[in-house]
């Protein structure tokens, strides 16, 4: 794991903002279940949970870093669409008739209630 993880730091991968919520989550999660441990600590299992928990939760990041970035598919998707020409649409002219309608509408309230 920690190759995976130097590989990524190599490579560039960059941790997500939607990443935030599962990160404070299983920190939160690590930190509760260490302290909930305190009391049982000599024991040799509960340094190996606590140990293993940890792991899993850099395990986790670590993959959702990896995985939660989708730039090449919407580059490529992007650039096939601009090919097809879909992007090349010509403006329509309603959103400006009907702000002018509404503004009419506003202006003539205020006219009737006056």
């Amino acid at each position: 794991m920690g190759a995976l993880a130097l590989t990524c730091v190599v490579a560039g991968v960059r941790f997500q903002r939607m990443l935030v919520v599962p990160l404070i989550f299983m920190v939160i999660w690590n930190f509760a279940g260490a302290m909930a441990l305190i009391p049982v600590v000599g024991q040799e299992k509960t340094i190996q949970y606590t140990g293993t928990s940890v792991y899993l939760a850099i395990a986790a990041i670590v993959f959702a870093c990896l995985f939660s970035s989708s730039d090449e598919y919407e580059s490529a998707l992007i650039s096939e669409r601009r090919a097809q020409g879909r992007y090349n649409h010509r403006r329509s002219r309603w959103p400006i008739v009907t702000f002018v309608g509404c503004s009419l509408v506003v202006a003539g309230s205020v006219l009737l209630l006056n």
